[in-house]
């Protein structure tokens, strides 16, 4: 466990995957113009601003000093604490190291890009960021803590476990590749919905996978169970196939709808930036939309 560290076995450990890291580094810092800090007013203990006061607001809620210098009511506001533990989970499963050309990231060299630099932005808005393995969570102090959390871990479960301790304010990214059942997506969901958590499934997939370009005879081996299946023509099922896919991929998007999840799709031969984008938002939001 990444834990038991200290900070130069972390680096070192970092060290091996420095490809990645600084591909996660550079894609944090084209986002790190005004994006990254998410503070924002509502309930909690830290001040964060005055203003002036409107109608409707409390009046114990009136700074009556800052009003006195002012000459009219201020109100003070704090900083909102809830949604600043953010829980990172990435499937490690066989299935995730899959490319289709050489050219192209893994499916969990890249989902591990973008947790890397969603963590960065996380950790530079004073947020608190955990890294999940099973039952096992590991605190993430500094971006070399997860580096190195992901360069030790091993093949975790197709699903993390739901029974680890949870506080109020935490948030949830799982990434994978979400292959499986979907009534086992479904299952996890709920578990972790029915203790209050919400935040992103981030579906990664190659594209050979969502699009089926192949023509001819081909043989498919599933990485996990070593079960194969050869089809003469491929081509002639590729149009039912993305037809199949499409719809599976839009079920999963419903199913964590109706969970408070919002589901993301990411393909690896994609950039990387929009995805960011697009993962930042949907944490930047409670399950009500509001922002």
């Amino acid at each position: 466990m990444t834990g038991n560290l200290t900070g130069s076995e972390a680096a070192s450990l970092a060290a091996h995957m420095e490809p990645l890291v600084l591909a996660a580094r550079r894609l944090a810092a084209s986002m790190a113009q005004g994006r990254h800090n998410r503070r924002r007013p509502g309930p909690g203990e830290g001040f964060l601003q005055h203003r002036p006061y409107r109608p409707g607001d409390s009046p114990r809620l009136i700074d009556w000093r800052a009003s006195a210098r002012h000459d009219r009511p201020f109100i003070r506001e704090y900083e909102w604490d809830t949604a600043r533990t953010l829980l990172l989970w990435r499937d490690g499963s066989a299935s995730m190291e899959f490319r289709s050309a050489p050219g192209l990231h893994s499916k969990k060299e890249q989902a591990d890009i973008l947790l890397m630099a969603l963590s960065i932005l996380a950790l530079n808005a004073d947020e608190k960021v955990l890294w999940l393995e099973g039952e096992n969570r590991c605190p993430i102090r500094h971006f070399n803590d997860l580096a190195a959390a992901i360069a030790v871990s091993g093949h975790q479960a197709p699903l993390p476990a739901a029974s680890f301790p949870l506080r109020p304010g935490m948030a949830m990214v799982l990434a994978g590749d979400f292959l499986d059942p979907l009534e086992e997506t479904a299952a996890l969901l709920d578990r972790l919905n029915a203790r209050g958590l919400c935040g992103v499934l981030l579906q990664v997939l190659d594209p050979a996978e969502y699009t089926l370009p192949h023509r001819g005879a081909v043989l498919f081996e599933d990485p996990e169970s070593s079960a194969r299946l050869g089809i003469d023509r491929v081509q002639e099922v590729a149009g039912r196939y993305r037809t199949r896919m499409q719809a599976r991929c839009n079920s999963l998007r419903t199913l964590c709808r109706n969970r408070g999840f919002t589901a993301l799709l990411h393909r690896t031969d994609h950039a990387l930036p929009p995805t960011l984008l697009a993962l930042y938002r949907a944490l930047s939001h409670d399950r009500t939309g509001r922002p």
